[in-house]
């Protein structure tokens, strides 16, 4: 222990921000090293369906349109055959042929009509080369060789390199046919994916144009009024001052959203919603059995029960009452009094981090309450907002946990324990909060004591007692799943629920990791296109139409709002990003602690919906709305950043014009009218 006190003396000794440097450069650490050897698993694991090129050769697949339904065919058979020349212009049989084939998963290879090749049965072997020499079955003149590629739950794709470049898949001169005798071009597997329904929508330019005077006028307004209140500020009236409050804009906010809520619940299609009808199958369920099924018993039943539990009462009373389209729709009262309540959770996260900043404030409080993906998850049966309404609570109870100076911090333990329980009750997402959250509390009790083994013991009982009262509340249905069915938790994907299904495009490549654009130009259905246009245009407007994929039956939202609201988004995505950027600058220690908090979290549900966009190759994993849960780290971050860039005065009214004109495009994008 001689080293131990050691170091909880040096600690002391230094400034906090030294300590937390430490911490994070610790973490950083981890971080790369997990990066290091996630990385190499996504590039040799056999379940990962990433398609690497290899020198020119490219992997190559039949050119059909890309289709947004869920597919239930799972064996998948296609045929390439190419026509070629070993030496241009002479008919002798060349000296040596030789191609490396790899296919996505199996294929038998045949050349002039002989077999030389025939699939094997493993199918995860498919990273792996086979070599084959062709010259023995070669012919002089033109060649024909044939590849039968067979895949299981996802498409068939070729990629054959060679020394002799007339056989190397680039998609040009091969050909593809599913049934032997139709043939049709092939594509590279690294084209960018577009849906056709994509187009049918407006541009963000031409969007943008045709609501270019609501926005000036709302820009105007705020600008001007910014600037005559920067320069009236000693004669600023105190009727004036107290409209704008916090507290004041908070509970406009709160306001609006329920005009929002009463407006838009009876209009809105009961269909509309990721899974909508499938998690009323599971409301039923529960209302009708008075339990909770098992994951294999339904399309949505692997989902955590917190949501369905408090439905269910709901349900049985509408249905009593009303219409069975009008009970349906009733029941989203939920999902929308749990968006109402991230309003007031980012108005209690900023309020706690920046308590001497009306105006940080004021601009996280109308960041966190007017996200698009909160705005719209909430208007759809599902377990989404309800789950990241508590994560959000368990993201401010941390936060006041570890910025206040309270003598006794373990009287936040307990409830903190509690609401993550419940979280985990509504989703099992919520797990990604434990890391940061443990670290926070035994960060604050280990800064409580000075003696060295004092401090491990009262951290260690502080990580005990949130550990044990979250195990305690949620403990028991997780605990249920490993008796029944062999595991804690099963995903939607999850073989063992029998349920089979799959997405174009089946596959990953590093295109689809790092390219990014389409969102900013046509943002519905900009999924398709890659990781990070699948973020940001969740993020900032319902691209997945709420999982429908027919015009005809899309959302009844307002367009030409949504889709331009996505370029006046840049705006406050560069605010995130410069508050994420600055987390160890911070002079502040109550600003630099709540921000590593909210950072890590950040980055951890990052992390895991990049692995799952990977491991799951569907083009429906890329949804912000998974973090809806971060709410209130947005809502931080987006005030910290606006922070940085109106320090000038001149830009301060710009940047509340630009902020204004954005929550305006927001709100107006999915009030139906």
């Amino acid at each position: 222990m001689t080293l131990l006190r050691r170091l909880s003396a040096l600690s002391r000794r230094l400034p906090a921000r030294f300590g937390l440097l430490a911490v994070g450069a610790a973490t950083a650490a981890c971080v790369a090293l997990g990066l290091w050897l996630r990385v190499s698993t996504w590039v040799t694991d056999p379940d990962v369906p990433l398609l690497l090129s290899d020198g020119k050769a490219e992997w190559i697949l039949p050119d059909e349109p890309f289709h947004l339904s869920a597919r239930r065919d799972r064996s998948q058979k296609v045929t390439f055959r190419k026509r070629f020349t070993p030496i241009s212009g002479a008919m002798e049989v060349p000296e040596k042929t030789e191609i490396a084939l790899r296919a996505f998963k199996l294929a038998a290879v045949s050349v002039n009509g002989k077999l030389i090749a025939e699939p094997s049965v493993d199918l995860d072997a498919w990273k792996s080369p086979l070599y084959l020499d062709l010259t023995p079955v070669l012919r002089s003149g033109t060649q024909e060789i044939h590849i039968q590629v067979f895949n299981r739950d996802g498409p068939a794709a070729l990629l054959v390199n060679s020394a002799s470049p007339e056989l190397v898949t680039r998609g040009d001169g091969w050909e593809a046919s599913r049934d032997g005798a139709s043939w049709g071009a092939v594509r590279t597997a690294g084209e960018p994916r577009k849906a056709a329904i994509a187009r049918q929508f407006p541009s963000t330019g031409a969007s943008l144009l045709a609501c270019l005077p609501v926005y000036l006028t709302v820009f105007l307004l705020t600008s001007l009024t910014a600037f005559w209140w920067q320069r009236t500020a000693a004669r600023r009236r105190s009727s004036v001052h107290l409209l704008l409050t916090p507290a004041g804009v908070r509970w406009a906010l709160l306001g609006a959203w329920g005009i929002l809520a009463v407006n838009n619940v009876l209009k809105v299609p009961e269909y509309v919603g990721f899974d909508s009808l499938p998690h009323l199958d599971y409301i039923r369920y529960v209302a009708e059995r008075g339990t909770i099924p098992l994951a294999n018993e339904g399309w949505q039943m692997f989902q955590s029960p917190l949501y369905y539990l408090v439905s269910a009462p709901l349900y049985n009373m509408f249905f009593a009452v009303f219409e069975p389209v009008t009970a349906t729709r009733l029941l989203r009262v939920v999902p929308l009094a749990a968006g109402m309540l991230q309003v007031q959770l980012a108005y209690m996260a900023v309020r706690c981090v920046f308590p001497q900043r009306r105006d940080l404030q004021i601009l996280g409080t109308i960041v966190g309450a007017l996200l698009p993906l909160s705005l719209y998850v909430s208007q759809g049966l599902g377990n989404e907002s309800v789950a990241g309404c508590l994560c959000g609570a368990v993201l401010v109870s941390t936060l006041g946990l570890i910025v206040a100076d309270s003598p006794k911090p373990e009287r936040a333990l307990l409830p903190l324990g509690f609401l993550l329980g419940l979280a985990l009750l509504a989703k099992v997402t919520a797990v990604l909060l434990a890391p940061p959250v443990i670290v926070s509390v035994a960060w604050r009790l280990w800064r409580c004591e000075n003696d060295a083994r004092k401090a491990l013991r009262r951290a260690a009982k502080g990580v005990f007692v949130v550990l044990v009262t979250t195990l305690v509340v949620s403990g028991w249905y997780y605990a249920r799943n490993y008796i029944a069915l062999g595991a804690p938790f099963l995903g939607g994907w999850d073989p063992a629920r029998e349920i089979v299904w799959w997405q174009d495009p089946g596959y990953r490549t590093l295109g689809q990791l790092t390219r990014f654009g389409e969102a900013l130009a046509f943002p519905v259905y900009a999924p398709t296109v890659g990781f990070w246009d699948a973020l940001y245009s969740s993020f900032w407007a319902d691209s997945y139409l709420s999982s429908l994929i027919s015009f005809d039956s899309r959302p009844p939202w307002n367009y030409r709002f949504m889709v331009s609201g996505v370029l006046l988004a840049l705006l406050p995505s560069a605010a995130m990003v410069l508050g994420a950027a600055s987390t160890f600058t911070r002079s502040s220690r109550r600003r630099r602690t709540a921000l590593v908090l909210v950072t890590a979290s950040t980055a951890i549900y990052l992390a895991a919906v990049f692995d799952l966009y990977l491991m799951l190759p569907i083009y429906s994993t890329g949804k912000a709305t998974y973090t809806v849960g971060l709410v209130v780290c947005y809502a931080i971050l987006a005030a910290t950043g606006l922070d940085l860039l109106t320090r000038r005065p001149i830009l301060r009214p710009l940047v509340y014009g630009g902020v204004a004109a954005w929550a305006v495009s927001a709100y107006c994008s999915y009030f139906v009218v």
